[in-house]
Protein backbone atom coordinates (compact mmCIF):
# COMPACT_ATOMS: atom_id res chain seq x y z
CA UNK A 1 0.00 0.00 0.00
CA UNK A 2 1.40 3.32 -1.00
CA UNK A 3 0.03 6.57 -1.86
CA UNK A 4 -1.41 7.67 -4.95
CA UNK A 5 -2.77 10.76 -4.30
CA UNK A 6 -6.36 11.81 -1.66
CA UNK A 7 -8.83 12.07 -4.24
CA UNK A 8 -6.68 10.63 -7.25
CA UNK A 9 -6.29 13.98 -9.27
CA UNK A 10 -3.26 14.51 -12.40
CA UNK A 11 -1.36 17.04 -10.19
CA UNK A 12 0.40 18.16 -13.10
CA UNK A 13 -3.34 20.22 -13.62
CA UNK A 14 -3.27 21.43 -10.18
CA UNK A 15 -1.84 24.42 -8.04
CA UNK A 16 1.22 24.27 -6.25
CA UNK A 17 -1.30 24.89 -3.11
CA UNK A 18 -3.49 21.71 -4.34
CA UNK A 19 -1.13 19.57 -5.03
CA UNK A 20 0.48 20.30 -1.40
CA UNK A 21 -2.70 19.66 0.03
CA UNK A 22 -3.30 16.39 -2.05
CA UNK A 23 -0.49 14.93 -0.92
CA UNK A 24 -0.11 15.57 2.79
CA UNK A 25 -3.43 13.74 2.88
CA UNK A 26 -3.33 10.98 1.55
CA UNK A 27 0.66 10.95 3.55
CA UNK A 28 -1.42 11.01 6.88
CA UNK A 29 -4.05 8.79 5.80
CA UNK A 30 -1.73 6.25 4.95
CA UNK A 31 0.68 6.77 8.66
CA UNK A 32 -2.75 7.09 10.88
CA UNK A 33 -3.63 3.53 9.26
CA UNK A 34 -0.31 2.24 9.56
CA UNK A 35 0.88 1.58 5.89
CA UNK A 36 3.61 2.58 3.72
CA UNK A 37 3.38 6.05 3.62
CA UNK A 38 7.07 6.17 2.13
CA UNK A 39 5.96 6.64 -1.21
CA UNK A 40 3.51 8.22 -4.26
CA UNK A 41 2.40 6.83 -7.24
CA UNK A 42 1.88 9.28 -9.51
CA UNK A 43 -2.37 9.74 -10.69
CA UNK A 44 -2.38 9.24 -14.75
CA UNK A 45 1.37 9.92 -14.18
CA UNK A 46 0.70 13.94 -14.19
CA UNK A 47 3.96 15.47 -12.47
CA UNK A 48 6.54 17.68 -13.92
CA UNK A 49 9.39 19.56 -12.00
CA UNK A 50 7.21 21.20 -9.60
CA UNK A 51 5.13 18.31 -8.52
CA UNK A 52 8.58 16.03 -7.84
CA UNK A 53 10.13 18.79 -5.83
CA UNK A 54 6.59 18.83 -3.58
CA UNK A 55 6.75 15.23 -3.14
CA UNK A 56 10.13 15.26 -1.63
CA UNK A 57 8.57 17.24 1.10
CA UNK A 58 6.23 14.39 1.85
CA UNK A 59 8.00 10.89 0.83
CA UNK A 60 11.27 9.32 -0.28
CA UNK A 61 10.24 7.99 -3.66
CA UNK A 62 7.83 9.12 -6.53
CA UNK A 63 7.02 6.22 -9.57
CA UNK A 64 5.62 7.48 -12.28
CA UNK A 65 3.21 5.51 -14.68
CA UNK A 66 3.58 5.27 -18.03
CA UNK A 67 4.10 2.27 -21.26
CA UNK A 68 7.55 3.12 -21.33
CA UNK A 69 8.81 -0.27 -20.11
CA UNK A 70 11.79 0.99 -17.94
CA UNK A 71 13.71 -0.17 -15.46
CA UNK A 72 15.27 1.30 -12.59
CA UNK A 73 19.25 1.17 -13.11
CA UNK A 74 21.98 2.62 -11.10
CA UNK A 75 21.46 5.78 -9.57
CA UNK A 76 17.89 5.60 -9.60
CA UNK A 77 15.96 8.58 -10.75
CA UNK A 78 14.22 8.80 -7.08
CA UNK A 79 11.15 11.09 -7.90
CA UNK A 80 10.67 9.55 -11.48
CA UNK A 81 10.94 5.51 -10.62
CA UNK A 82 9.76 3.56 -13.77
CA UNK A 83 7.19 0.53 -14.42
CA UNK A 84 6.91 -2.25 -17.07
CA UNK A 85 3.40 -2.44 -17.56
CA UNK A 86 1.56 -6.18 -16.83
CA UNK A 87 -1.36 -5.44 -18.68
CA UNK A 88 -0.86 -1.77 -20.27
CA UNK A 89 -4.45 -1.32 -21.65
CA UNK A 90 -7.36 -3.13 -21.98
CA UNK A 91 -7.00 -5.97 -24.58
CA UNK A 92 -3.25 -6.07 -23.96
CA UNK A 93 -2.77 -9.50 -25.29
CA UNK A 94 1.42 -9.55 -24.92
CA UNK A 95 1.88 -8.80 -21.06
CA UNK A 96 3.47 -12.06 -20.31
CA UNK A 97 6.38 -12.27 -22.69
CA UNK A 98 7.24 -8.94 -22.37
CA UNK A 99 6.95 -9.05 -18.66
CA UNK A 100 9.58 -12.01 -19.11
CA UNK A 101 11.71 -9.89 -21.28
CA UNK A 102 12.24 -7.43 -19.16
CA UNK A 103 12.88 -9.51 -16.15
CA UNK A 104 15.62 -11.50 -18.21
CA UNK A 105 16.99 -7.77 -18.75
CA UNK A 106 16.89 -6.58 -15.12
CA UNK A 107 19.09 -9.70 -14.17
CA UNK A 108 21.65 -9.16 -17.23
CA UNK A 109 21.83 -5.32 -15.68
CA UNK A 110 21.29 -5.98 -11.91
CA UNK A 111 18.32 -3.46 -12.27
CA UNK A 112 14.80 -2.92 -10.28
CA UNK A 113 12.06 -3.45 -12.11
CA UNK A 114 8.85 -2.32 -11.33
CA UNK A 115 5.69 -4.61 -12.45
CA UNK A 116 2.77 -1.75 -12.70
CA UNK A 117 -0.89 -3.29 -13.24
CA UNK A 118 -4.23 -1.91 -13.64
CA UNK A 119 -6.55 -5.49 -11.99
CA UNK A 120 -9.70 -4.03 -13.53
CA UNK A 121 -8.78 -3.97 -16.76
CA UNK A 122 -10.05 -6.95 -19.15
CA UNK A 123 -6.89 -8.15 -20.05
CA UNK A 124 -6.27 -9.06 -16.52
CA UNK A 125 -6.11 -12.51 -15.31
CA UNK A 126 -4.67 -14.00 -12.28
CA UNK A 127 -2.99 -17.12 -14.24
CA UNK A 128 -0.92 -14.81 -16.70
CA UNK A 129 0.00 -12.90 -13.44
CA UNK A 130 1.19 -15.85 -11.82
CA UNK A 131 3.04 -17.00 -14.47
CA UNK A 132 4.91 -13.69 -14.70
CA UNK A 133 5.81 -14.09 -11.01
CA UNK A 134 6.92 -17.65 -11.12
CA UNK A 135 9.15 -17.12 -13.96
CA UNK A 136 10.94 -13.88 -12.03
CA UNK A 137 11.32 -16.77 -9.35
CA UNK A 138 12.88 -19.46 -11.52
CA UNK A 139 15.49 -16.31 -12.85
CA UNK A 140 16.16 -15.85 -8.91
CA UNK A 141 14.75 -12.68 -8.86
CA UNK A 142 13.77 -11.46 -5.22
CA UNK A 143 9.87 -10.52 -4.76
CA UNK A 144 9.82 -7.33 -2.65
CA UNK A 145 7.71 -4.53 -1.43
CA UNK A 146 8.57 -1.03 -2.39
CA UNK A 147 10.14 -0.34 0.89
CA UNK A 148 12.40 -2.95 0.93
CA UNK A 149 13.12 -2.15 -3.02
CA UNK A 150 14.45 1.23 -2.25
CA UNK A 151 16.78 -0.02 0.53
CA UNK A 152 18.30 -1.75 -1.85
CA UNK A 153 18.92 0.52 -4.35
CA UNK A 154 17.97 3.68 -3.12
CA UNK A 155 20.94 6.31 -3.63
CA UNK A 156 23.51 7.10 -0.85
CA UNK A 157 23.30 10.51 -1.52
CA UNK A 158 21.09 13.19 -3.57
CA UNK A 159 22.40 16.45 -4.36
CA UNK A 160 21.14 18.93 -7.51
CA UNK A 161 24.16 17.90 -8.91
CA UNK A 162 25.83 15.23 -6.87
CA UNK A 163 24.70 11.54 -6.64
CA UNK A 164 26.09 8.41 -4.97
CA UNK A 165 24.37 5.67 -5.91
CA UNK A 166 23.41 1.98 -3.71
CA UNK A 167 27.02 0.71 -5.28
CA UNK A 168 28.78 3.79 -3.62
CA UNK A 169 29.53 5.39 -7.38
CA UNK A 170 30.13 8.91 -7.36
CA UNK A 171 28.37 10.78 -10.23
CA UNK A 172 28.42 14.37 -11.13
CA UNK A 173 27.44 16.34 -14.04
CA UNK A 174 30.53 18.36 -12.93
CA UNK A 175 33.04 15.54 -11.75
CA UNK A 176 31.66 13.17 -14.19
CA UNK A 177 31.21 9.35 -13.11
CA UNK A 178 33.77 7.55 -10.66
CA UNK A 179 33.63 4.20 -8.29
CA UNK A 180 36.31 1.67 -7.78
CA UNK A 181 36.28 -1.40 -9.49
CA UNK A 182 35.39 -4.40 -6.81
CA UNK A 183 36.07 -7.24 -8.88
CA UNK A 184 39.87 -7.73 -10.27
CA UNK A 185 40.56 -7.15 -13.74
CA UNK A 186 43.70 -8.39 -15.31
CA UNK A 187 45.46 -7.49 -18.86
CA UNK A 188 43.13 -8.99 -20.70
CA UNK A 189 39.72 -8.31 -19.05
CA UNK A 190 37.65 -6.65 -22.07
CA UNK A 191 36.00 -3.35 -21.68
CA UNK A 192 32.48 -4.90 -21.66
CA UNK A 193 33.34 -6.06 -17.91
CA UNK A 194 33.77 -2.14 -16.54
CA UNK A 195 30.93 0.14 -15.98
CA UNK A 196 29.44 2.06 -18.93
CA UNK A 197 29.46 5.68 -18.64
CA UNK A 198 31.82 5.94 -15.54
CA UNK A 199 36.00 6.18 -14.98
CA UNK A 200 36.96 3.35 -12.58
CA UNK A 201 40.16 2.34 -10.92
CA UNK A 202 41.80 -0.13 -9.02
CA UNK A 203 44.82 -0.72 -6.97
CA UNK A 204 46.97 -3.58 -7.66
CA UNK A 205 50.82 -4.38 -5.68
CA UNK A 206 53.33 -6.10 -6.92
CA UNK A 207 52.27 -8.99 -6.41
CA UNK A 208 48.58 -8.84 -8.38
CA UNK A 209 50.19 -6.90 -10.84
CA UNK A 210 52.06 -9.58 -11.82
CA UNK A 211 49.52 -12.09 -11.92
CA UNK A 212 47.33 -10.01 -14.21
CA UNK A 213 50.00 -8.86 -16.09
CA UNK A 214 50.52 -5.19 -16.17
CA UNK A 215 53.27 -3.48 -17.16
CA UNK A 216 56.69 -3.86 -15.70
CA UNK A 217 55.04 -6.41 -13.63
CA UNK A 218 55.00 -3.55 -10.76
CA UNK A 219 52.46 -2.20 -8.05
CA UNK A 220 50.11 0.88 -9.79
CA UNK A 221 46.80 1.89 -10.49
CA UNK A 222 44.41 0.99 -13.34
CA UNK A 223 42.20 3.55 -14.11
CA UNK A 224 39.57 3.15 -16.86
CA UNK A 225 37.23 4.85 -18.54
CA UNK A 226 34.20 3.30 -20.84
CA UNK A 227 32.02 5.69 -22.30
CA UNK A 228 28.06 4.60 -23.63
CA UNK A 229 29.91 3.64 -27.04
CA UNK A 230 32.60 1.25 -26.82
CA UNK A 231 34.16 3.21 -29.50
CA UNK A 232 35.98 5.80 -26.71
CA UNK A 233 37.20 3.04 -24.01
CA UNK A 234 40.60 2.95 -23.27
CA UNK A 235 42.72 2.12 -20.06
CA UNK A 236 45.98 4.16 -18.35
CA UNK A 237 48.23 2.10 -15.80
CA UNK A 238 50.14 4.61 -13.23
CA UNK A 239 53.38 2.99 -11.61
CA UNK A 240 53.20 2.95 -8.00
CA UNK A 241 55.10 6.33 -7.06
CA UNK A 242 56.67 7.03 -9.86
CA UNK A 243 55.67 9.54 -12.83
CA UNK A 244 55.18 6.41 -15.08
CA UNK A 245 52.31 6.07 -16.95
CA UNK A 246 51.23 3.30 -19.57
CA UNK A 247 47.92 3.75 -22.02
CA UNK A 248 46.23 1.54 -24.47
CA UNK A 249 43.04 1.62 -25.54
CA UNK A 250 39.93 -0.45 -27.20
CA UNK A 251 39.64 -1.34 -30.76
CA UNK A 252 35.55 -2.73 -30.56
CA UNK A 253 35.60 -4.00 -34.12
CA UNK A 254 37.69 -6.59 -32.81
CA UNK A 255 36.81 -6.79 -28.88
CA UNK A 256 41.09 -6.66 -28.05
CA UNK A 257 43.01 -3.81 -26.66
CA UNK A 258 46.13 -2.65 -28.38
CA UNK A 259 49.61 -2.58 -26.84
CA UNK A 260 50.57 -0.59 -23.95
CA UNK A 261 52.90 2.42 -24.50
CA UNK A 262 54.77 4.08 -22.14
CA UNK A 263 54.34 7.77 -21.65
CA UNK A 264 57.16 9.51 -18.84
CA UNK A 265 54.91 12.57 -16.74
CA UNK A 266 57.51 15.47 -16.81
CA UNK A 267 58.56 16.22 -13.33
CA UNK A 268 59.81 19.95 -13.96
CA UNK A 269 57.94 22.58 -14.53
CA UNK A 270 58.15 24.11 -18.24
CA UNK A 271 60.38 27.07 -19.06
CA UNK A 272 58.47 29.64 -21.24
CA UNK A 273 60.36 32.85 -22.86
CA UNK A 274 58.44 35.14 -20.39
CA UNK A 275 59.35 37.21 -17.39
CA UNK A 276 57.67 34.49 -14.89
CA UNK A 277 57.97 34.77 -10.91
CA UNK A 278 57.30 31.84 -8.86
CA UNK A 279 56.10 29.38 -11.37
CA UNK A 280 52.86 27.05 -10.47
CA UNK A 281 51.13 24.58 -12.95
CA UNK A 282 47.69 23.54 -11.85
CA UNK A 283 45.88 21.34 -13.86
CA UNK A 284 42.35 20.64 -13.89
CA UNK A 285 40.02 19.00 -16.17
CA UNK A 286 37.16 20.77 -17.32
CA UNK A 287 35.40 19.54 -20.33
CA UNK A 288 35.22 15.65 -21.78
CA UNK A 289 32.88 15.03 -24.57
CA UNK A 290 32.77 12.42 -27.01
CA UNK A 291 33.34 13.48 -30.40
CA UNK A 292 32.57 11.62 -33.58
CA UNK A 293 34.07 11.43 -36.76
CA UNK A 294 31.91 13.66 -39.21
CA UNK A 295 32.91 16.37 -36.50
CA UNK A 296 36.04 16.48 -35.64
CA UNK A 297 39.47 16.96 -38.07
CA UNK A 298 42.51 16.27 -36.15
CA UNK A 299 45.60 17.40 -36.73
CA UNK A 300 48.47 14.70 -37.47
CA UNK A 301 52.08 16.15 -36.57
CA UNK A 302 53.41 19.04 -37.95
CA UNK A 303 53.38 18.96 -41.98
CA UNK A 304 49.53 20.57 -42.12
CA UNK A 305 48.20 17.35 -43.01
CA UNK A 306 44.82 15.97 -41.23
CA UNK A 307 42.84 13.26 -40.95
CA UNK A 308 39.39 12.74 -40.00
CA UNK A 309 38.46 10.67 -36.56
CA UNK A 310 36.15 9.75 -34.18
CA UNK A 311 37.84 10.65 -30.75
CA UNK A 312 37.47 11.33 -27.11
CA UNK A 313 37.77 15.37 -26.55
CA UNK A 314 39.57 15.69 -23.77
CA UNK A 315 40.30 19.45 -22.48
CA UNK A 316 42.51 20.34 -20.20
CA UNK A 317 43.57 23.77 -18.66
CA UNK A 318 47.22 24.58 -17.72
CA UNK A 319 47.24 27.85 -15.18
CA UNK A 320 50.32 29.77 -14.85
CA UNK A 321 51.35 32.35 -12.16
CA UNK A 322 53.52 35.26 -13.83
CA UNK A 323 54.43 39.19 -13.45
CA UNK A 324 51.29 39.50 -15.97
CA UNK A 325 47.46 38.25 -15.62
CA UNK A 326 46.90 34.72 -15.85
CA UNK A 327 48.11 33.06 -18.64
CA UNK A 328 45.73 29.62 -20.19
CA UNK A 329 46.70 27.02 -22.21
CA UNK A 330 43.67 25.03 -23.21
CA UNK A 331 44.49 21.45 -24.83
Amino acid sequence: MVSHTHNHVNLREQTPQVQHEEMRLSRDWLQKNGFNADVIVYPFGGRDGVTMDIARQYYEAGVYIDNGQRLNATPISTYDLQRVYFNDAPGDTGQVQRCKDKIDEAVLNNSWIIIGMHCHYDAFTPANLIEVIQYAKSKGIEIVTMKRGLELYANVLELPDFVVDAKGTLISNKLGRMQKMISNADNVTPLSSFPVDSFSYRVYNNSAATTAGFPENKAGTLLTFRAVSDDYGYQNYILSATNTKYSRVWINSTLSWTSWEKDTVPTTSPQLSTNIVDIQKMERITHLQQVPTNLFQQAVGVTGMYQRKSCLLHIKHFYFKTTTPAICIQV
